[in-house]
């Protein structure tokens, strides 16, 4: 038995250490996803083991940023093989390079012949136009910029998940929290896989929530408007969280949230084209991983169960205001509320879930179901040996009831002690008036 906090935690990551470098060894995982869903098991048992001795173990964020590093090294050299959305992001980027514009013009027009990569044929949907805003484009450019590599692009990623992370730290100190719970995101095994060898955008967009909530903490509400507009620009994620960075003023936050959206998105504007690109086309037909909106569509159809989901997510933005919740706490909610009720629901979707959970004040049942969540979306890949063989992306029912399961019977024992406790104080107060 490991009586010191810091050699349990030590194991943990060395622990996880070794899941990855067998899940580098792996190769490509989508060939063996059955292996490379067994390494991440492995990393998420190194994982508990870390976290439940973080709290004892005090770690200053440089070690944590440090330990996430060294994490992610044997993963750096893995081409994604689970997912294919990098590709599009280096053909993005190579196509601005050459002036033109991707939200014009798709990875299958002629003219791109030009100035296509070698990454062209893996590139999914490419009869469409982009998807990806304004903001991820500049990224795309940068990585072009650097040899629209696989190896430059990762590097862009790491730098701004490195950000994250000390901005997480600064975060948790602004909420009296110890910075040492950046590692619930740093060493989880989900961003570990899904940045470092999937090569996926979520960092940025993450990256610049946080700066956004960090600023408004300073009572600089113009900066986090311009910080959470980045992040709206990389992925519309965030836009619903702006009245919340300060309440007070919210006039000065949208006044820097538009201007920085405008600033980016004012090179595409300019050359003409629909700068949303094909957003309208995911979220009116794709649908993949859903779990209450799957049950929701059954029941309805598909179109009346976008609508209340629709409904159902402002209904809990007009809640959180009229309740006076926290950004952190608004945020939280909101991206959990997303996911569950949301038609698509990818792994790395939730890399925003564990980058907010330690900044939460949300109920430990409904903690723990987040952080559950984080470690049994990965059965999602599952899907991927099917879409080899036949093109059909389809996530079977077993793979989804290991994820949704058990996060909705946490939140059902939320609601429980929540009712149990109002039930309570009501009695109490009741006595009290006696």
């Amino acid at each position: 038995m490991l009586r010191s906090p810091r050699a349990a935690l030590g194991c943990g990551l060395a622990l996880e250490l070794l899941a990855f470098t067998a899940f580098a060894a792996v190769g490509d995982s989508g060939a063996s996803v059955p292996l490379a869903l067994a390494g991440l098991a492995l990393a998420a048992a190194g994982f508990l083991l870390t976290i439940t001795n973080l709290a004892r173990s005090q770690l200053p964020t440089g070690l944590v940023l440090l330990f996430a590093l060294v994490l992610r090294a044997p993963l750096f050299p893995v081409e994604p093989s689970l997912s294919d959305d990098v590709w599009r992001y280096l053909h993005d980027g190579r196509a601005q390079l050459a002036g033109v514009s991707p939200f014009e013009s798709p990875p299958s027009d002629p003219s791109t012949i030009p100035f296509r990569g070698p990454e062209f044929d893996r590139i999914n949907h490419p009869e469409l136009v982009t998807i990806y805003p304004p903001f991820a484009q500049l990224t795309f450019a940068a990585s072009a910029v650097l040899g629209s590599t696989l190896a430059g692009w990762k590097l862009i990623l790491l730098a701004f998940e490195a950000a994250l992370i000390v901005l997480l730290g600064h975060a948790l100190r602004q909420r009296g929290r110890p910075p040492t719970l950046a590692a619930v995101y740093a060493w989880n095994p989900l961003a570990v896989a899904e940045v470092a060898a999937g090569a996926h955008l979520e960092p940025v967009a993450i990256a610049t929530l946080l700066a956004a909530l960090v600023l408004a903490g300073s009572g600089r509400p113009l900066f986090a408007g311009v910080a959470l507009g980045l992040s709206v620009a990389t992925k519309y994620f965030a836009l619903p969280l702006a009245p919340f960075l300060d309440r007070a003023r919210v006039g000065r936050t949208a006044v820097g949230c538009g201007a920085a959206v405008l600033l980016v998105s004012s090179p595409y504007l300019l050359a003409g084209p629909d700068v949303f690109g094909s957003l309208f086309v995911f979220t009116r037909s794709w649908s993949s991983n859903a779990g209450i909106f799957a049950v929701l569509a059954a029941l309805t159809g598909g179109t009346a169960a976008r609508i209340l989901v629709g409904l159902g997510l402002l209904g809990l933005l007009a809640h959180a205001w009229v309740r006076g919740s926290t950004a952190h706490d608004t945020a939280f909610a909101f991206v959990f509320a997303t996911l569950l009720l949301s038609p698509v629901v990818h792994p790395w979707y939730l890399l925003w879930l564990v980058a907010l959970l330690p900044l939460t004040s949300a109920p430990a049942p409904v903690r723990a179901a987040a952080l559950l969540w984080s470690l049994t979306v990965p059965s999602a890949y599952i899907a991927v040996s099917a879409y080899r063989a036949t093109g059909e992306w389809s996530v079977p029912l077993g793979a989804r009831l290991v994820q949704y399961l058990p996060v909705l019977l946490l939140l059902a024992v939320a609601a429980l002690n929540h009712r149990t406790g109002a039930r309570h104080t009501a009695t109490r107060s009741a006595g009290q008036a006696e």
